[in-house]
């Protein structure tokens, strides 16, 4: 298997994970917005159509709030989540395959990939059921709700915002689908990175392919790069310069993992120095990086 054939197939595995992942939120969505209109359609309007300001509203208003987790709870969006982790051993596959054609010495470190998948896990958790999910979703929508109940908002004009909140529109995905897809997407990305890095560590494999699939959106600084072999030094050193979409935790060492940053889908991908282009291995004998 070639880096490209490796990018390539990874690329297609997330993506079509993503698609499926999708449709299961968009459920999920259409759920928890069905939910509140059932309980908000109960709220006292004055002539106007504005919400009045009374004991009854903001008791419906306490019901609304409560919604949310009984709709999370009760939906596929947990199951969707842990589908979409069952994803992760196709990724160590693939990846074993890959540097099995590379190095006879490859041997998966099951151990590391325990831990890794362990840590993902974990901070999918994090993310997406637990304070991630609080924080990004849930108080926004409260807000939304106490804002327009206790503010005496139009209730036409309030359906419309928790609807766009909640469902999105045509030029924009439902807050539950936009936060938790590029959160996933990334989860896959830098959990394939990160094993490609341990193995690069345990063979010693000093030169990589920045390679994977370019797209309209695609960032120049993965545009300027993609296809094209470095040394690990090189890579090093893209950690100090700035880009747009960078992720903040990028270093000299989590750059092998992170790549262009969020939403990445390329790949650094440790090569065998036999399809190194000689011109890229005489640069590095020059600079002190490389010493055959």
């Amino acid at each position: 298997m070639t880096p490209k054939e490796l990018a390539t197939k990874i690329d297609g595995l997330v993506i079509s994970a993503n698609e499926r992942y999708a449709s299961a939120i968009a459920s999920v969505q259409n759920q928890l917005y069905n939910a509140l209109v059932t309980i908000l359609k109960d709220l006292e309007l004055d002539a106007d159509g504005f919400i009045k300001q009374n004991s009854t509203n903001r008791r419906i208003l306490q019901l609304a709030q409560s919604e949310f987790d009984a709709v999370i709870s009760g939906s596929a969006y947990q199951a969707s989540l842990e589908k979409y982790l069952k994803n992760i051993p196709t990724i160590d596959s693939l990846n074993a395959d890959y540097f099995n054609t590379i190095s006879s010495a490859f041997t998966p470190n099951k151990n590391f990939i325990k831990a890794l998948q362990k840590q993902t896990i974990q901070n999918v958790n994090t993310m997406l059921l637990n304070d991630g999910l609080a924080a990004g979703i849930k108080a926004p929508l409260q807000q939304i709700l106490s804002q327009n109940i206790n503010q005496g908002g139009s209730f036409s004009g309030f359906l419309q915002e928790v609807q766009t909140f909640i469902k999105g529109n045509p030029k924009l995905d439902g807050r539950l689908m936009s936060y938790s897809r590029n959160i996933l997407n990334d989860v896959l990305f830098n959990y394939s990175r990160g094993y490609q890095q341990a193995v690069t560590n345990d063979l010693g494999l000093e030169f990589y392919r920045y390679i994977g699939g370019l797209t309209k959106d695609s960032r120049p600084f993965c545009m300027e790069r993609a296809g094209n072999f470095y040394h690990h030094n090189e890579i090093e050193s893209w950690a100090s310069l700035i880009w747009a979409g960078k992720n903040n935790l990028t270093t000299a060492s989590s750059i092998f993992t992170l790549a262009g940053g969020h939403q990445c889908r390329h790949f650094i991908v440790p090569v065998s120095t036999l399809i190194v282009p000689q011109e890229v291995i005489d640069r590095n004998i020059a600079s002190g990086n490389y010493k055959p």
